[in-house]
């Protein structure tokens, strides 16, 4: 069997080929069909892959056999032959106007039928001539959004989450430290500096110069390197495969004795190493010898400045005075407070996650399945919440070295309401609330919705502050000053979410945080198999903006967030 499959990516699909085959013409009836079953499959209690093994999906109402066919087959091999056959018969250029937001098969249909639309490039060109605003139903204001969304489209095909590429660098410099001939190697360049999107992948390794032409060759041999566009004897241009996407990767080869003047000198920023630059003294001599960073940086009459700090914003200055701050560290995190399991669209038990996060050495999570309001996420009810709680109270007795917060990602209603009661929330441990419906509320609608989540005493943190989805939606409007100040006014922490796709809260405004004494979550969002991994991403992020362990409430301990916990309600149900 296939991995993990949730009836969250089931239902996905279903809709998803419900699209496909409208843009194919097929019969309504049958498009239907498959929307319903996607409804189904969403509102069901059982599992899908538990009605697979047990040959009994066709008896789930709604799902007629030949879609409990495609389901069976999803579940069992993790393809679908219809998917497949249907791509064959739509155009490329069609498919790649449905990749953006907003964009659906029956937008699509008409622009192919009144406006002779045949591309994304059409599409761009149709909508700079005013024609789609021409369409009843579209208008100038839709227009725009459709040709700002082209233009990010574009320009995020260029740029691809740093969380989404590090796995992959990482995997190549594990087999360069390998190899006999190899001293070190490292990932450098944008990469190495974690900044949010990048271009490319930049790999450095120090060995004898006599070994450099044979260290290359055997580089542009590897699996993941697909094409090879230059190759010299220390240095190579080529291209990785993530996914669909394209990569360029760079490796370049330096003596041992220059690999920590190498270091800086690529993993830049332009700015910093220019700033560096200008502090040499032109009588002074050069050391014949930079091997490590630390003492190259003496050179420069500066202790080690972190790379993610290395951005040409006042480092330097702050280094000279010593003024640098202790930033978090991977070994500081104890814990996930934003955890998702098969209770709502997440891959695994209660127990499996628990047991994953244990195993990395965590103190605790906060189990944060959604609530009720998000039904293509499949939220709980009230009823099913107290009993994911009682399950949860369970066990935590199987432990004494490790904690289960029982807690919720709730939902902040359009009107600025919650999901949940008070008295419901109240017995729970840990509540992170999130937007993720009507993105576009005014700036003003948006900040009191956000505002009058973080002034109720039993919300703890705000969970992907902006929404943004990197590439794909642009954050809504809202006035982060005026949130940020009422969860300093209330103690509220807010978010650093760390799946690649989120990166959420920025550092820009992680930075601002940090201004106001917000607390900061840097939080991985677990829903399926390996994304705790991505808190490395997170710690990433969060030391680009600067923050220290003691501004990130996961580095506490059990105690310290669970009184993190008590004092909001203290202060604000005090206050009401």
């Amino acid at each position: 069997m296939a991995n993990p499959v949730s009836n969250t990516q089931i239902a996905f699909l279903l809709r998803h080929l419900a699209g496909m085959l409208e843009i194919v013409g097929e019969q309504d009836f049958k498009v239907r069909a498959f929307e319903r079953a996607a409804t189904a499959v969403l509102q069901s209690k059982s599992s899908m892959e538990e009605l697979v093994k047990e040959r009994r999906i066709h008896l789930l109402q709604g799902v007629g056999r030949g879609i409990a066919e495609v389901i069976s087959e999803y579940v069992e091999t993790g393809e679908s032959t219809l998917l497949h056959e249907l791509e064959q018969q739509i155009p490329a250029e069609l498919q790649e106007i449905l990749l953006l937001p907003g964009i659906g098969p029956k937008s699509l249909q008409r622009f192919q039928r009144e406006l002779g639309i045949r591309s994304l490039d059409d599409l761009q060109n149709a909508c700079e001539s005013h024609r789609v605003r021409a369409l009843s139903g579209f208008g100038a204001q839709k227009e725009e959004r459709i040709l700002e969304t082209i233009k990010s489209y574009r320009s995020a095909k260029r740029h691809i989450s740093v969380g989404i590429v590090y796995p992959f660098a990482e995997l190549l410099v594990n087999h360069l430290t390998k190899w006999e001939h190899v001293n070190h190697a490292t990932i450098v360049g944008s990469v190495r500096r974690m900044t949010e999107t990048v271009q490319n992948v930049n790999l450095l390794a120090a060995a004898s110069i006599n070994d450099h032409p044979h260290i290359i060759e055997r580089f542009v041999q590897l699996p993941l390197i697909k094409v090879v566009h230059e190759q010299k004897d220390d240095y190579c241009s080529t291209v990785m495969q993530v996914g669909k996407r394209d990569i360029p990767v760079d490796l370049r080869l330096v003596s041992p004795n220059l690999y920590g003047l190498a270091m800086i000198q690529y993993t830049g920023s332009t700015s910093h190493v220019a700033s560096l630059v200008q502090r040499v003294k032109p009588d002074e001599s050069n050391p014949d010898t930079f091997t490590n960073e630390t003492d190259t940086y003496q050179y420069f009459g500066l202790p080690w400045i972190p790379p993610e700090l290395r951005e040409g914003t006042g480092e330097i200055e702050e280094s000279e005075r010593g003024s640098l701050p202790e930033l978090v560290n991977a070994n500081d995190i104890r814990g996930d407070l934003h955890v998702h399991t098969n209770w709502s669209d997440g891959d695994y038990s209660l127990e499996d996650v628990a047991r994953m996060a244990r195993t990395l050495g965590y103190h605790y999570i906060a189990i944060t399945d959604h609530s009720r309001s998000l039904a293509i996420a499949s939220g709980l009810t009230i009823e099913a919440i107290k009993r994911q709680q009682d399950q949860i109270r369970k066990l935590n007795l199987s432990w004494n070295d490790f904690s289960i917060f029982a807690g919720v990602e709730l939902e902040i209603l359009a009107d600025g309401s919650l999901d949940y009661p008070d008295e419901v929330l109240a017995e729970l441990d840990f509540v992170v609330a999130s937007v993720h419906s009507a993105f576009k509320q005014s700036q003003e609608q948006m900040t009191a919705r956000l505002v009058a989540a973080i002034r109720n005493p039993f919300v703890h943190l705000i969970g992907h502050p902006s929404g943004r989805l990197l590439s794909r939606r642009p954050s809504y409007a809202f006035h982060l000053d005026e949130v940020l100040h009422a969860a300093a006014d209330t103690g509220t922490a807010v978010e650093l979410n760390c799946s690649p796709n989120r990166l959420d809260l920025n550092e820009h405004s992680l930075r601002k945080a940090k201004q106001y004494g917000v607390k900061v979550a840097i939080n991985t969002d677990f829903h399926h198999r390996n994304e705790f991994l991505n808190m490395r991403i997170g710690v990433g992020m969060a030391r680009r903006a600067w923050l220290a362990p003691q501004e990130v409430i996961n580095t506490c301990s059990v105690s310290e967030v669970m009184k993190f916990a008590a004092d909001k309600k203290n202060r604000v149900g005090s206050a009401l």
